[in-house]
């Protein structure tokens, strides 16, 4: 009697064991061709997101050109201190709302909001004319 409910218990555990790795392989297989949709839509998020970056940036840069110009000598549209300048908007923009969450300050927002402002303030230039900044080819 045992033996009967063991071999059926096994056969069903076998079964089922089967049937995942079958599921797996197959959402494998679904993941890797909707990969270029995924990929095109995380291109066109992070185009937007350095889009909106650099008006809000040129807004506030331009804004407070006459008074960086004016104690500082420096003109924070141009050069290595507009570059400055998108590094540190970037990380005072993405510790502040941590100070408000009294959250831990991790190593990885610190590198990605350099990396954003490190972007921005390369990009700056491209950004600007008409055909705006292009992550890949348009389909």
């Amino acid at each position: 009697m045992f033996g009967l409910i063991f071999g059926f218990l096994g056969r069903l555990l076998i079964g089922a064991l089967l049937f995942s790795l079958v599921f797996a392989f197959f959402s494998l297989a679904v993941s890797l061709r909707l990969m270029p949709r995924l990929i095109e839509g995380g291109r066109r998020v992070v185009r937007a997101v350095l889009i909106l970056s650099y008006r809000f940036y040129h807004m506030t840069f331009v804004r407070l050109q006459p008074f960086v110009l004016y104690h500082l000598g420096l003109d924070i549209l141009s050069g290595y201190s507009r570059l400055a300048m998108c590094i540190v908007f970037s990380l005072v923009i993405a510790t502040l709302p941590l100070i408000f969450v009294d959250a831990s300050l991790g190593i990885w927002i610190l590198g990605l909001s350099v990396l954003h402002g490190l972007f921005v303030g390369l990009a700056w230039d491209d950004i600007e004319n008409p055909g705006g900044i292009q992550l890949g080819a348009e389909r």
